[in-house]
């Protein structure tokens, strides 16, 4: 990923990304501020194309992308 992201996201967003192509970090803006409370959630929405055959005859959650998105969402929801 380009240096430009460091800005944006810390390094363990970009670890997450780079492996599994999906991250949750807090919101960073461009002038520095962290908003703690926001949070940014990047998915990768390959599997809900239409054309991707692959996908579409293997109805699973590839890459685990649904069940990180849910725990993501819950631990979220339980922190406030």
């Amino acid at each position: 990923m380009a240096n430009y992201w460091k800005a944006f996201l810390s390094e363990e967003a970009i670890a997450e990304f780079s492996i599994n192509g999906f991250y949750s970090d807090v919101l960073r803006t461009s002038n520095g501020t962290v908003h703690p409370n926001v949070r940014v959630i990047a998915v990768n929405t390959e599997a809900c194309y239409n054309a991707n055959y692959y996908n579409m005859a293997n109805r699973n959650d590839p890459g685990g992308i649904l069940a990180w998105l849910e725990e993501t969402l819950y631990n979220m929801e339980a922190t406030g």
